[in-house]
């Protein structure tokens, strides 16, 4: 899809499109999720926002009783997300933090639309 194309942008703070891409928690991520393969699948000018967590959430694990919380890490890369050369700073609290997208294109019936993660975990 030509960026000139896009007609819908939709930011969500979390995204599910599947276990080996953890950026979400729960409703909302899913209902993003099924957004973004909805658009691709009905051919909608779209492109959508959401933030990169490199740990995910976690993955729970008892023993004897108590809840361990471990980090699940992912790697974009092998879920097909691209890192853009392309940065921009923005101010935060004062402080300036450098934004980098990945970008992962998702096909559907009827066309494409791209996913955008923002990364700030960057030099």
């Amino acid at each position: 899809m030509n960026p000139k194309d896009v007609k819908v942008v939709y930011a969500s703070i979390e995204v599910a499109l599947g276990e080996g891409i953890p950026t979400y928690s729960g409703g909302l991520g899913g209902y993003s999720g099924d957004t973004v393969k909805t658009a691709a699948d009905l051919g909608l000018p779209a492109a959508f926002f959401s933030l990169m967590a490199h740990k995910g959430y976690f993955t729970q694990v008892i023993e004897n009783g108590i809840q361990k919380e471990l980090p699940t890490e992912w790697s974009p890369e092998k879920e097909g997300f691209t890192l853009l050369s392309t940065t921009v700073e923005v101010k935060i609290s004062g402080r300036d933090v450098k934004v980098q997208p990945w970008e992962k294109t998702y096909s559907g019936d009827r066309g494409d639309v791209k996913l955008y993660l923002l990364d700030t975990d960057i030099e």
